[in-house]
């Protein structure tokens, strides 16, 4: 009887010693890129080129950037649309006309409307809104007093040129502002200030502000009597996300190559 108990216990401990999970971290493996080689004296491409094979008797090669020589890679192609494209892809090529009207004013804003302004424009008094809508502006966008949104609404601009809000007549925005200009929360009346401007009151945007043009960063001109507080705020609102899904979104297309 001892004899078998002993050999369960032994059997017991190799069942155990067996059973156990050695942690084990798993790296995903990533396409190398690497200087392209010449095939038959000639380039053939610019950028980057994907192949499985850039030894000699490949068919790729190029003249700058790099070649991906992993059996398979994957890409995701990113570009930073202008505002002409914008425009062309969520006004000019929407089909549904009775929700599209062109404006030399700003209106009052109906749910679901898609306006365009062929100029500039110019908000003088403040706006309430409570439903979803999006005004693309040609020229440039002056904004002299607060913009206020309800919770399930609202309001998108796409503006070709500069945008300007006034430091002292405004201190909120219930938008999300997307321009191919300069951005400045501090405008005076005439220009945008070569610095800072004391104001009595913060700029609170509720929403985002967009500059699609590196060369025309967001000039953030504000300061307050108490340095140690912020005098712009920038509230990200992930109800966008939902609000514009059907209205402004596009397709992610990934691709890659397999051996």
């Amino acid at each position: 009887m001892r004899k078998v108990s002993i050999k369960y216990y032994v059997l017991s401990i190799m069942g155990i010693v067996t059973l156990y999970a050695l942690p084990f971290t798993l790296y995903p493996s990533y396409a190398q890129s690497s200087t392209c080689s010449t095939v038959g004296g000639k380039l053939r491409a610019e950028g980057l080129v994907s192949s499985t094979q850039i030894a000699p008797g490949s068919t790729f090669s190029t003249t700058s950037g790099a070649c991906v020589i992993d059996p398979k890679a994957a890409f995701a192609p990113f570009k930073v649309p202008s505002y002409n494209d914008l425009k062309s892809l969520y006004f000019t090529q929407s089909r549904d006309t009775s929700h599209k009207q062109e404006i030399s004013s700003f209106p009052s804003l109906n749910d679901q409307m898609l306006y365009h302004a062929r100029g500039s424009l110019t908000i003088e008094a403040p706006v309430a809104y409570s439903g979803t809508s999006l005004v693309f502006i040609d020229g440039s966008l002056t904004i002299n007093g607060n913009i206020t949104g309800s919770n399930t609404g609202g309001l998108l601009f796409v503006v070709g040129g500069d945008v300007n809000i006034h430091y002292q007549n405004v201190d909120r925005i219930d938008a999300v502002i997307i321009s191919s200009g300069t951005i400045c929360t501090a405008f005076d009346g005439s220009s945008c200030p070569p610095g800072n401007i004391e104001t009595p009151r913060a700029l609170t945007i509720n929403g985002s502000l967009i500059s699609i043009d590196e060369t025309e960063p967001i000039k953030f001109r504000r300061s307050l009597p108490d340095n140690t507080l912020a005098a712009e705020k920038i509230n990200h609102q992930v109800k966008y996300l939902v609000i514009l899904r059907n209205t402004l979104s596009d397709t992610l297309q990934k691709w890659s190559e397999i051996q």
